[in-house]
């Protein structure tokens, strides 16, 4: 699981990269919750962050963060003879929120 941990972690640091180029000094803090913050996160799981904002994204920043999501996501299902069967699907954490300021 500690590998999975490493993946959730890196995958975050882009996104809140991602969340910090796209948006700026507007993001104003983003809150992790679900697996990778209550310890399930599996190689399927997602990676649940809610990022707080000073105003409305404009349909080019919403695009901007759609497009740079999906570069930072990892194939689905999973390549290799672990691969995920149809059916086995993870579940959703939720409760405990972890507060990632924005970098002023």
């Amino acid at each position: 699981m500690a590998d999975e941990r490493t993946v959730a972690a890196a995958q975050t640091a882009r996104v809140l990269g991602l969340v910090r180029e796209v948006l700026g000094r507007d993001a104003l803090g983003a809150y992790q919750h679900g697996s990778a913050v209550l310890g399930g996160v599996r190689p399927t799981s997602d990676i649940d962050i809610l990022v707080i904002t000073g105003r409305p994204a404009t349909l080019a920043e919403k695009r901007r963060l759609v497009d740079g999501l999906l570069s930072i996501s990892a194939p689905f299902p999973p390549p290799g003879p672990g691969a995920l069967r149809r059916g086995d699907g993870g579940g959703a954490g939720a409760g405990a929120s972890l507060a990632v300021p924005a970098k002023p």
